[in-house]
Order: C-alpha cells, then structure tokens, then sequence
C-alpha cells in the first residue's frame, strides 16, 4: 500500500516523490492521481490528509508490489 512519507525514513521501504494531479476526497480516505519523474502514472487511496501540495513523498513496501505486464493495443 502507498503512503504519505514521514520525515523519518524507514530502510525497509522504498520512498519516492510524485507530482499530485489530482486528490479526490472519499470520506475517511483520499484517492490521489500521482504522477512519477518517469512519467509513470499511479491512483493511490490514503487516509485522509487534508488538502496537499503538488509534490510529495510516498514509500511503500517492496514485498508488496506485483509485476503487471503491458499489452498492445489492440
């Protein structure tokens, strides 16, 4: 799951900034359109943190991700 980063890092997640192109209130949660430096484009629920800046740090755990592959279009 994607989180907002505290000041404190902890080693055993994996941290990165993203620009917010959209936060979408959802009652006790936030859906968060972000993007990456890369390009890559994410949608991300977190709890509720009021109103956020344009960029921010995220981390998550790295034995949670799951390998997606592309498909061409057809």
């Amino acid at each position: 799951c994607i989180r907002l980063a505290p000041p404190k890092a902890d080693p055993a997640l994996l941290r990165f900034r993203a620009r917010i192109r959209q936060q979408t209130f959802a009652g006790a949660t936030d859906i968060l359109d972000i993007i990456c430096a890369d390009g890559l484009s994410l949608r991300a629920r977190i709890p509720n943190p009021g109103p956020l800046a344009a960029d921010a740090e995220f981390e998550f755990c790295p034995a949670h991700l799951t390998a997606i592959e592309e498909t061409p279009a057809s």
